[in-house]
């Protein structure tokens, strides 16, 4: 009998040392989880911080982005040329100034455009285009290019002066970047005087 008292006792204190233990676990696990769990609430709060630090620059940055843009146009606009950009394919991506006045296309419509549609098919046009080629080539600047381009609103030929940069990297890579001024009337005065 003292035996299985014994025996009894022993295994009593067996078990509750057991779940002593398992409970000495539990609380460390549940301490560990709860570590966890503000480590992650913290890390999520600084994560929205910095977002909206970075919402704010970018609207910041979309803000200035937008004004220098209009700003731009507004130059265009009152020094009566075209402002362009080109791809590397060929094709305008933007366009401001007085293309609707002097070709008879709005900016929004020119872009997806080509210079190509515009230049006169004839031996000056075409000398226009090998030009044009050759400096795309070599990603050298176009300096005072004589190119005549027909108007789609009267198909009138007017003569633009084009100075333009390539475009090494970023958007627009491998693409050029200029204004074309309408120098028409200047040609035509020196026409009537010779």
């Amino acid at each position: 009998r003292r035996e299985e008292t014994w025996h009894d006792r022993l295994l009593t204190l067996a078990l509750a040392a057991s779940i002593v233990a398992q409970v000495l676990l539990g609380v460390a696990v549940m301490r560990s989880a709860a570590k966890v769990l503000d480590e992650r609430a913290a890390a999520r709060r600084d994560l929205l911080g910095v977002n909206e630090r970075l919402e704010e620059r970018v609207a910041a940055r979309t803000a200035d982005l937008a004004a220098s843009e209009a700003r731009l146009r507004d130059i265009a606009l009152t020094t009566g040329d075209i402002i362009w950009q080109i791809d590397a394919a060929g094709c305008f991506t933007y366009v401001a100034g007085q293309s609707e006045k002097l070709l008879g296309v709005s900016p929004a419509d020119a872009v997806g455009m080509r210079p190509l549609d515009f230049i006169v098919d004839n031996a000056e046009g075409r000398r226009s285009l090998e030009l044009i080629a050759v400096h795309r080539a070599v990603s050298r600047p176009v300096t005072d290019l004589l190119c005549p381009l027909v108007s789609r609103l009267d198909g009138r030929v007017r003569y633009f002066l084009v100075n333009a940069i390539p475009v090494p990297d970023g958007p627009g890579a491998g693409g050029f970047f200029g204004v074309a001024k309408d120098i028409t009337e200047k040609r035509e005065h020196e026409a009537k005087l010779r």
